[in-house]
Formats: C-alpha cells, sequence, structure tokens
C-alpha cells in the first residue's frame, strides 16, 4: 500500500510539473498564458525603474480579446499575476500592429491598440489607434481615445510603435493613409505625450513608406530619437530607412535609406525592422528577401551610414534586439527549418561582440516558436517571450551562455570603408 501511495505522488508531481511549463514543448521556458486559451503578440518593455513587463493577446471562450500585461519578479525569476488592460473589441492583433505599451518616466501606463472598422472602399477597413493610460499601476484605465483627434476617421492609422523617450513622455510612430492613392505607399508619422497624458500633433517624417510593415523606435540617453521603417523607394525597392530626432521627437531630420539591400516587391513583406542606440552609435536588425536573404545586422554612425553589416541567418525571420550594458548587441528571431518532411520553427538568439556572433538556441527541437521579442532583465541577463501553437512563452537567457560561435570579423557582409565605397549616401524622397 504504501508503494502505491509513493507511485500516486510522483505521477502527481509528473503532471503538475509539465502542467506549470509545458516542458515537453518548450523545454526551460515558461509558459505565461492561460492554455485553454489562444493567445499572440508577445510585447516586452520596462517600466520607469527599467524593470521588464510583457503584455500579450488572449481570445477566450466566447473569443472577446483580452490585454493582459505582467511586471517581472526578480526574486521568483518570473512575471507576477497578470493585470488587465481594456480594449475594444474590434482591436487588431496582428503581429506587426500588436497592442502594445510604455511607461511614462513618471510611472504613468500608456497602453495602444489599433482598431478597425469594415468599409466598402478599402478591403482592409478603416484603422485607427486608439490609446488608454493609467496612474496607479494598471488599477484604473482612462478611455480610449484615438492617438490623433481629426473628426471623422476616413483613413488608417496602424502598424505602431511605442518607446519612453528620455525626456520621460512617450512617443508613438505610425503608418498613416496617403491622400493620393496613385502614388502607393503610405506616410510614416510619429507623436508623442505631454503632461497631460494626451499626445501632441504628429509629425510627418516620410510621405511614401511600405504599407504593412511595423515602424521602429530608439533613444540613445540624451534626448536623441530614431525612427527605423522599411521604405518605399522608387522601382518598388522595399530596403530600410531611418530618421534622426536630435530633441526628443520634437523634430525629426530627412529620412536615409541605409540597407542597400536592394529589394524589388511588388507588395508588402509583413517584416519591420527593430532598433537600439547608445550615445552616437545605432544598431538596427531586419529582414530581406534581396539576392542576400534573411536577417541582417549593421551598426550605424551619427551620420546614419552603415560601418558594419553581418547577415546572421539565410532562414530567419521578424528580428528584435536588446542593447546590453557592455555594449554587446543580443538579436533574437525565429528560423525555420525541416528535419523528415516536416516544417518546424525555433527560437535563435545571436550576441554581437566586437563584430564576432555568438549563437544559442533556446527552444526545444520540433515546435513552432515565432514572433520573438526581447528586453533586458539584468546586467547579464535578457528575458526572451515567444508564441508557439497558440500559447505565449518566455525565458530568462543568461548572455554568458550564449557560447557557440557563428561569425567572425572577416565574415561580415560589409565593413568600415568598403560600406562607404559600395553605397552612395541615400536623401529621401
Amino acid at each position: 500500500m504504501k508503494n502505491i501511495f509513493v507511485f500516486i505522488s510522483i505521477i502527481l508531481i509528473t503532471l503538475q510539473s509539465c502542467n506549470t511549463s509545458e516542458k515537453k514543448e518548450n523545454d526551460n521556458a515558461t509558459l505565461l498564458s492561460d492554455p485553454q486559451y489562444a493567445a499572440s503578440s508577445a510585447f516586452l518593455t520596462s517600466d520607469e525603474n527599467n524593470i521588464p513587463m510583457i503584455s500579450w493577446i488572449e481570445m477566450d471562450s466566447s473569443d472577446n480579446k483580452n490585454f493582459y500585461f505582467a511586471k517581472w519578479d526578480k526574486d521568483a525569476q518570473n512575471f507576477s499575476s497578470r493585470k488587465t488592460i481594456p480594449i475594444e473589441q474590434n482591436a487588431s492583433i496582428h503581429a506587426e500592429g500588436m497592442p502594445k505599451f510604455a511607461v511614462k518616466g513618471d510611472g504613468t501606463i500608456v497602453a495602444i491598440y489599433e482598431t478597425s472598422i469594415p468599409s466598402e472602399t478599402n478591403r482592409f477597413g478603416l484603422s485607427d489607434i486608439k490609446f488608454v493610460s493609467s496612474t496607479d499601476e494598471g488599477n484604473t484605465w482612462t478611455k480610449p481615445q484615438s492617438i490623433q483627434s481629426d473628426g471623422l476617421q476616413i483613413g488608417s492609422r496602424s502598424f505602431s510603435g511605442i518607446l519612453r523617450l528620455d525626456d520621460g513622455e512617450v512617443g508613438v510612430s505610425w503608418l498613416g493613409t496617403n491622400p493620393d492613392k496613385k502614388i502607393g505607399g503610405r506616410p510614416v508619422k510619429f507623436a508623442k505625450t505631454n503632461s497631460e497624458n494626451s499626445f501632441e500633433k504628429e509629425i510627418l517624417i516620410d510621405s511614401t513608406a511600405c504599407e504593412c510593415c511595423r515602424t521602429a523606435l530608439s533613444s540613445n540617453g540624451q534626448g536623441e530619437v530614431n525612427l527605423v521603417y522599411r521604405d518605399l523607394l522608387p522601382g518598388s525597392v522595399r530596403d530600410i530607412s531611418i530618421s534622426h530626432s536630435k530633441n526628443n521627437g520634437k523634430d525629426f531630420a530627412e529620412s536615409v535609406a541605409f540597407s542597400r539591400d536592394g529589394w524589388v516587391i511588388d507588395g508588402c513583406p509583413h517584416n519591420g525592422p527593430a532598433v537600439v542606440s547608445h550615445q552616437e552609435k545605432t544598431f538596427v536588425t531586419w529582414f530581406t528577401a534581396a539576392d542576400e536573404k534573411g536577417v541582417f545586422y549593421a551598426e550605424l554612425d551619427n551620420n546614419n551610414q552603415i560601418t558594419s553589416k553581418i547577415q546572421l541567418s539565410q532562414h530567419g525571420n521578424f528580428a528584435q534586439l536588446a542593447l546590453m550594458p557592455d555594449e554587446s548587441k543580443v538579436i533574437v528571431y525565429d528560423e525555420d527549418y525541416e528535419d523528415e518532411g516536416t516544417k518546424y520553427n525555433k527560437i535563435i538568439v545571436n550576441k554581437v561582440r566586437q563584430n564576432e556572433v555568438f549563437e544559442k538556441e533556446i527552444s526545444t527541437p520540433h515546435t513552432y516558436g515565432t514572433h520573438p521579442a526581447i528586453q533586458v532583465a539584468t546586467e547579464h541577463d535578457v528575458i526572451v517571450a515567444w508564441e508557439d501553437k497558440n500559447k505565449i512563452y518566455c525565458r530568462l537567457v543568461k548572455t554568458n551562455s550564449i557560447q557557440n560561435l557563428k561569425k567572425k570579423p572577416n565574415d561580415e557582409i560589409h565593413s568600415n570603408s568598403t560600406t562607404a565605397q559600395l553605397f552612395e549616401k541615400n536623401t529621401s524622397h
């Protein structure tokens, strides 16, 4: 009888362990979302004290969209109990325009999400970016408002990026509506919050960009802001451009196309860039399907010119990156592969240090991880979150464990003077 009780106890402990962390599907990762419901749209940021925070979407049994967020508990090495951010049920939850949030310097949480209204004149409907805010750590929220109130909605705002700026306010970038449909493309716009927790008037960054790739923002700690996006250049070239602000987003310089992939495609790849900055250096990662296909990483100088460009993966997608205190860069992306006729996706983390690239796979083989996000957790750790079969997983990754040397400096695609010789400086259009 005693042996039977021992056997039953072992079974119960085993079942509890599997249910808690889904180790059979993603070993060493924590299941964050409710396994009963379909989850997506993992997004990572930090609060005013640089404590990591995460948000995601769940669809309940009645197909209601629920927007959750949680804060990192460094003692428990996990996220705390989730809280709800109220959103409208016509909110869009696609990966390139997912709901997301940022925390102002005074602790105010500003959450944004896209809404969609069916339209006979637009097969994608009319979209707007709404925002809600909370001054009490997410316990109560304001009523939703449009990020730019301009009366009757006649166009679309979508594919947004969001960031806490160095002055403590929150900046948002997005794609607007081109009034001249013959030209094609969409304008890139930017607006920031003020002390009254509303948004100031929008700024036009570029009149013609790629139609459906996310925009991205970074700040360098000195009041300078970078806005990076997939551009639409003459000849339907879908390369990456950057615009720079020296005054916390009050105005921006002319955009510069820097990736120089030469990717010509008659359509939008739905795959935007990511950017981080520190002092006079900017670091960008993006996807292209040009002759050299895959995920790339580049370092830019203070003139937005490439000083180093590296191909990280031929099969990677949806890259994001983080800048560590020691100035090493950690890039995460999903990579597709095939094994015995079955296709899978794995989550790959790269560390770039002095143009050496180190690699580590952090998902379990034969799973379907995609759309990862990344956030600095400590001096030597990052948090990575991703979606796998309608579930959200997260994992704390120690950067010193990323040890597999993948590329050496002489494996770079272009570097320093070589880039300057190959690529002339581009002006805005």
